[in-house]
């Protein structure tokens, strides 16, 4: 059974209301991907162990990495060492609440990053990242603004770790990638462990409801059922009624 996620992008109250009337899905909190959270992170841990602790004890339970202003593969090298500092405190704070898995951008801005250079950076960095994990959380290096999974995939590829793999955006790769989710799906197959699902119309990434855009969904899931059966999901949508229409779609195709 698919692991299923929904994104703390809506209220405490209205994410318990989802997570009641349906057991067994998990939470994937963007808590300790704010910076100012980070400069705080045991106060800040602490508080979001008291506002969902009953709910992350018990439930699959994931993380999203600090991403703004961020750049692992920078050719900086403090915009890399204070990149290695959030992230390393972000997992400091997936371990002390029990996270199962953490998910980070890659940080690939075309307008900045070169392709041809900027995947060897990276890849060094995630080695190094790497040597302060013990493989009890999964790690997921997710596209935004990449324009093409090779990218992604010579970074796995250089690292070469078995809890570190693909977390696939299908809405981004609508948006900001010239390939297809459909070509993403099948050019890191089961290299993806994780996929973020939300839809768009392919011209802002505005993380509507599953159906609501113009993502073929029908041909989306039979090509993950193809190339990466057992990857979990999480459902980034930031309305409550948004999120009840993506879990009424995603069981027609699950």
């Amino acid at each position: 059974m698919t692991v299923l996620y929904l994104s703390h992008l809506i209220e405490d109250a209205a994410l318990t209301s989802l997570l009641e009337a349906h057991p067994g899905i998990g939470i994937e909190t963007i808590e300790f991907g704010i910076g100012e959270n980070l400069d705080h992170m045991e106060q800040t841990t602490d508080r979001y162990e008291g506002r969902m602790g009953g709910w992350i004890r018990n439930r699959p339970f994931s993380i999203h990495g600090p991403f703004l202003d961020l750049n692992p593969g920078s050719y900086d090298s403090l915009i890399r060492e204070a990149t290695m500092t959030r992230f390393l405190q972000s997992y400091s704070c997936a371990r002390a609440l029990g996270a199962d898995r953490i998910l980070f951008h890659t940080g690939f801005s075309p307008d900045t990053c070169f392709e041809t250079g900027w995947p060897d950076m990276a890849a060094e960095f995630w080695k190094r990242f790497l040597e302060h994990t013990d493989g009890s959380i999964q790690i997921h290096l997710e596209n935004v603004l990449d324009l093409h999974w090779e990218t992604v995939a010579s970074i796995l590829d250089r690292v070469d770790c078995p809890y570190f793999t693909a977390c696939l955006d299908a809405g981004h790769a609508h948006v900001y990638s010239p390939q297809t989710p459909l070509e993403w799906l099948e050019g890191l197959g089961s290299s993806i462990g994780h996929l973020h699902l939300h839809d768009n119309m392919g011209d802002l990434d505005s993380h509507l409801a599953l159906g609501k855009g113009n993502i073929p969904l029908r041909p989306l899931f039979e090509k993950i059922r193809l190339c990466c059966p057992d990857a979990s999901i999480t459902l980034e949508n930031p309305e409550q009624e948004a999120l009840e229409e993506s879990i009424s779609v995603l069981s027609r195709f699950l």
